[in-house]
């Protein structure tokens, strides 16, 4: 799969998840930094297999690592990680 000029930076302590045709992923860290990042890749777009950030309308997510998300009828929900090591922020 040929990827754009952009896509989401090496990370860890990531959330990921497929919902539909599409696939997501959320925060995590790159080991100097805390990321609140969303990207989402189109499995039904393979042949230019771009990667899109997600760009907030508001005011945006704390960066926290180790982040859950799930999807439930339809729904996008994200459930905060820690914000230091073994603190939950939940």
């Amino acid at each position: 799969v040929l990827l754009e000029q952009f896509w989401p930076s090496k990370r860890f302590n990531h959330s990921s998840a497929v919902v539909h045709s599409d696939f997501l992923i959320f925060g995590g860290s790159t080991g100097r930094n805390y990321l609140n990042d969303l990207w989402i890749f189109k499995f039904d777009d393979l042949v230019s297999g771009t990667w899109t950030e997600i760009k907030y309308d508001s005011i945006p997510i704390s960066p926290h690592p180790c982040p859950s998300m799930v999807t439930f009828n339809n729904y996008d929900f994200y459930f905060y990680g820690s914000s230091k090591i073994g603190v939950n922020e939940n």
